[in-house]
């Protein structure tokens, strides 16, 4: 399993990386109680918590005013204990950064700022240990670093540390040293990382620390010979070392190589129980996962594919309260809450972080992955990953709005890929949840809302549909407003300068979904398009002359507009109206489904009747690729949508009727 944190060469400072990182919504006091210089670049703060308050720092960020910080502690540290001479506290490692408000403010003069009480928040999603996989599970541990990507890395060392059950431990560090004539306690952690590992070798008797010098920051040359290990770490003095009660620590002068990995990884008996954990520079952690993902004897845990289109993907969750509604499905009638994923386009080039995170939350997991067993197939959904970037959002108003509405009982998750593609087109797409109609809601409070729909909700039960199809659109308008507020835009995306434009919007959805998607527009002004995948229309028609596409399906399971009722009286109703069918589709086929079991290898007759006999990665480009090509002409008013579309492009749909 791979999970990855890095750091661009220009971009962001290290403190921004983590801005759309999860995080819990309270804040606590906490004082600044040490300041200590590693170097010319970076600083240690220690932050003494009150005792009676509990914090939960499992996590490895700790956001802040512009962004996040990264946690060197141990959620150990910052408990009280019965010992009289412990604080709990915790610990930052913070890199100089003038442009950066807050870190510029930590790094005034110690004077000014010690004993000064400020408020943090805790959270975050790249943790040890891996929320998805069995600890007993886990043989060995690799733990690669760039520059300060070691910041996490050393927290969860430490932590690993303090456990009875320890798995073997590698290390790979790369990082640009101050000088040539460096000491160890000016390489951020290297003291504490032997520290760390000084203990009886029998312990553990294959743990090894390797570094890889790769420059100096003055530019003077390092001491290579011929790539040769050197010993001791260039002019570098280590401590008095035990030969026995000290791992191997070797230090090269490259970066780190395929040898390298190979050797961490061991031999393919080995592999079966190692975790890798990388954090660093964009370049540095995409060639790392692209190296783990060709060998055969490793698992990338079914890592979503990075999407292709111009730009990078960022992603924040929000819970939205509409206390103007008293939700219609709750059975103690409080207000309407719902949650949104909000997926946003960032210019490659401004990436400041890449993370690999788990695809769904953690309930939501288990749920599908309850169904995917059901029919024979292996619990997917756990081992899914997709990688997420985070970076400066410029002119967010000028972004296109997508919102997305999933299947009836189905959760926003199920769509994520889906999302996250086509906002790599250059769309900003909000996935929303329907409390009490999912299957299941999770929100960051820890209330869980269970579905109380039936899965089928049989197409006659007219009255059924039209509470559920209303309360929907009543969802989607309320989601379409708070994008235009700047409070919660800043929830999604914290750097965030203005809302969205809130005027100009496309709905799209899925079965149901799409339903919704055409209601809403037919309702409301904003919304300026529509896509209903695959889903029978409900609810009151009326005229519009704003332009929708009904994605169907095409032979041999057709669902178009010659066998729905439903579609054939709504084309009644619209002035610019388009079909597209999908040959060999079945209802499945417009979700991430035929991805995932692609990725996950499942290929026979029950995946077939789930989600066509298309290839499952063909079939998920080819619906991204179709909705692209209509919200690219509804937003730049550029033609007709079936004149810009390429029947050689995709030649797996069939094309429906233009309009009237």
């Amino acid at each position: 399993m791979v999970q990855t944190r890095s750091k661009a060469k220009a971009s962001l400072s290290h403190e921004e990386r983590t801005a759309t990182e999860p995080r819990d919504d309270g804040l606590f006091p906490v004082t600044i109680e040490t300041v200590t210089p590693v170097n010319d670049r970076i600083k240690t703060f220690r932050f003494a918590l009150r005792e009676q308050d509990t914090i939960n720092v499992s996590s490895a960020t700790l956001p802040a005013q512009a962004g996040g910080f990264t946690l060197t502690s141990t959620p150990s540290q910052a408990r009280p204990r019965p010992d009289p001479d412990h604080k709990p506290f915790l610990e930052l490692a913070v890199k100089k950064s003038p442009d950066n408000p807050p870190a510029a403010w930590l790094w005034q003069a110690p004077e000014e700022i010690l004993g000064q009480e400020v408020h943090v928040r805790v959270g975050g999603s790249f943790v040890w240990p891996p929320p998805t996989v069995d600890y007993s599970d886990i043989k060995r541990a690799v733990f690669i670093a760039g520059g300060v990507g070691i910041n996490p890395l050393v927290s969860m060392l430490s932590h690993i540390n303090e456990q009875e059950v320890e798995p073997e431990v590698r290390i790979l560090y790369s990082t640009k040293v101050p000088s040539s004539d460096t000491k160890p306690e000016e390489v951020l952690f290297l003291t504490r990382l032997l520290d760390l590992f000084r203990k009886p070798r029998s312990h553990s008797t294959n743990n090894c620390i390797e570094l890889f010098l790769t420059g100096t920051w003055d530019g003077a040359p390092l001491n290579r010979q011929n790539d040769e290990p050197i010993h001791p770490l260039m002019s570098l003095t280590l401590p008095q070392i035990q030969s026995d009660t000290e791992v191997p620590v070797t230090a090269w002068t490259h970066r780190i190589d395929d040898t390298a990995l190979a050797s961490a990884v061991g031999n393919p008996a080995e592999a079966s129980g190692t975790v890798f954990y990388v954090c660093g520079p964009p370049e540095m952690t995409d060639e790392i996962v692209e190296w783990v993902r060709k060998q055969p004897h490793l698992s990338t845990s079914g890592l979503v594919h990075r999407p292709s289109g111009r730009y990078a993907v960022g992603c924040g969750t929000a819970n939205l309260t509409d206390t103007t509604r008293i939700d219609p499905l709750d059975p103690k009638q409080g207000p309407r809450r719902v949650m949104v994923s909000l997926f946003y386009p960032i210019e490659r080039s401004g990436v400041s972080t890449t993370t690999v995170i788990p695809y769904a939350t953690p309930l939501a997991t288990k749920v599908l992955d309850i169904g995917l067993e059901r029919v024979g197939f292996p619990k997917l959904t756990a081992l899914l990953r997709m990688q997420l970037g985070t970076g400066v959002v410029r002119d967010i108003e000028s972004i296109p709005l997508v919102l997305f509405s999933p299947g009836l009982t189905f959760i926003r998750h199920q769509y994520n890929a889906t999302a996250q593609c086509i906002a790599s087109a250059g769309y900003a797409v909000v996935t929303m949840d329907h409390p009490f109609e999912a299957m299941v809601v999770e929100f960051p409070d820890d209330e869980t809302v269970m579905g109380i729909i039936p899965l089928n909700v049989r197409e006659e039960n007219a009255e059924k549909h039209e509470q559920l199809l209303n309360t929907r659109v009543a969802d989607a308008r309320f989601i379409l407003t708070q994008m235009g507020n700047l409070d919660i835009v800043k929830q999604l995306i914290p750097e965030a300068t203005a809302p969205f434009d809130v005027s100009r919007a496309v709905m799209m959805g899925h079965s149901f979904g799409g339903a919704t998607a055409v209601s809403a527009l037919m309702q409301d002004a904003r919304f300026i398009g529509a896509i209903d995948m695959d889903g029978s229309i409900y609810g009151t028609l009326s005229e519009s002359s704003k332009p929708v596409l009904l994605f169907g399906r095409g032979a041999p399971d057709r669902r178009d507009r010659s066998n729905n009722a439903t579609w054939q009286e709504v084309w009644k109703h619209l002035e610019q109206v388009y079909e597209i069918n999908l040959k060999g589709a079945v209802h499945l086929a417009f979700s991430d489904l035929p991805l995932i079991l692609k990725l996950g290898g499942v290929k026979n007759a029950v995946s077939s009747r789930m989600v066509g006999e298309m290839d499952g990665e063909r079939c998920f480009e080819v619906v991204v690729g179709c909705v692209n090509e209509f919200l690219r002409m509804v937003f730049q008013r550029e033609g007709e949508y079936l004149e810009a579309w390429s029947k050689d492009e995709f030649p797996e749909v069939e094309l429906g009727m233009e309009g009237r």
